[in-house]
């Protein structure tokens, strides 16, 4: 029994969360009721350190997966900035997909349905290790900063450790 094993939440009380469950009829609305969630969070929250972190189940599937969610949000929502952040290995073979599909854009100015996003690649436009990005999506959204972001759709490797202050939805 080695305490330092242990993990202990410094404080339980987090007026900063909101969690909601919303009743969805039909498979088919679930992407769309996530749109209009999100499109609602971001004309009450201008704050561009306000984040809105959309979880899903699993990395692929059609209609709550983090690659259809966030090809949803990414197209819908003109101008956002939407990430995404699964576990295991490099994800972007299952994000091609999505991507030939029409449902991704892939990088700006990519040539061939690339499916590897902008912010996932280094200033000389070359894709970044899986771990690596991982690490950064994870800190720039956290952070406040220049390089935050607004939109995060993820699976629970990202995990509920986050400390972000501005957590709305």
């Amino acid at each position: 029994k080695d305490p330092a094993a242990s993990v202990r939440a410094e404080r339980m009380n987090r007026p900063e969360i909101a969690l909601k469950c919303i009743a969805v009829q039909g498979e088919n609305t679930r992407v769309e009721k996530i749109e209009q969630v999100a499109t609602k969070f971001l004309a009450e929250n201008p704050d561009p350190s306000a984040g809105l972190l959309v979880f899903c189940p699993f990395k692929g599937g059609l209609q709550v997966g983090v690659f259809s969610v966030v090809a949803h949000l990414s197209s819908s929502l003109r101008g956002v900035d939407v990430r995404f952040y699964v576990g295991g290995a490099e994800p972007w073979r299952d994000l091609a997909k999505y991507s030939k599909s029409g449902k991704w854009g892939g990088a700006k100015g990519s040539q061939g349905g690339d499916p590897v996003p902008d912010w996932a690649r280094d200033r000389q436009g070359r894709p970044i290790p899986w771990d690596q990005v991982k690490s950064r999506v994870q800190r720039d959204f956290i952070s406040e900063g220049r390089e935050s972001y607004r939109v995060l759709v993820a699976t629970k490797a990202f995990g509920m450790g986050i400390d972000k202050p501005s957590i709305r939805c």
